[in-house]
C-alpha cells in the first residue's frame, strides 16, 4: 500500500502541473492581440519651461490611436498647454486637438491602451479613413 501512495504522491502533483500548463497555454492561444505599434514612441518637441512630447500611433483593442507621452524635466511642478495636429498624408486631411495636462516635476506620464483614466487626455483616437501606418503628427506649444 505504501509503494503505490508513493506513486500518486508523484504522480498527482505531476499530472496537475501539465493540466494548469495545457489549460494555460490554450487560453493564451485564443486571446485576441491586444495592441499593434504602428509607430512607435517619437519625440514630438521640447517647450520651452522643459516639457517633452513624444507620440505613437497604436491600434488598442479595435481602435487606431495616437498616445502621448509627457515628461516634465522641470524642477518644478506646472501645467503643460499644447495643441496636436495629425494629417493623413493619403488625402491631406487634418485634425487638432489642444491638450492641458499638469504635470509634478521631473515626471513622465504615458498613455497606454490600459492605463487608468487620468491619462485619457493623452490618448486621441484617429477617424476612420486615416492609415494609422502614414499619420504626421506636430506639435505647438501654447505655454
Amino acid at each position: 500500500m505504501k509503494m503505490s501512495q508513493k506513486r500518486y504522491g508523484i504522480l498527482l502533483p505531476v499530472l496537475c502541473f501539465f493540466l494548469s500548463l495545457s489549460i494555460s497555454l490554450h487560453a493564451t492561444s485564443y486571446q485576441p492581440k491586444e495592441e499593434v505599434v504602428y509607430k512607435n514612441w517619437d519625440k514630438l518637441g521640447e517647450s520651452s519651461n522643459h516639457i517633452d512630447v513624444f507620440g505613437r500611433v497604436i491600434k488598442c483593442a479595435t481602435t487606431n490611436q495616437v498616445h502621448l507621452m509627457i515628461f516634465n524635466e522641470s524642477s518644478v511642478d506646472q501645467v503643460s498647454k499644447f495643441l496636436i495636429e495629425v494629417t493623413n498624408p493619403t488625402t491631406q486631411q487634418k485634425f487638432s486637438k489642444e491638450v492641458s495636462f499638469s504635470t509634478i516635476k521631473a515626471t513622465i506620464y504615458k498613455a497606454e491602451c490600459n492605463s487608468d483614466a487620468s491619462t485619457n487626455v493623452l490618448k486621441i483616437d484617429l477617424p476612420e479613413g486615416y492609415d494609422p501606418t502614414q499619420v504626421k503628427i506636430a506639435i505647438e506649444f501654447k505655454s
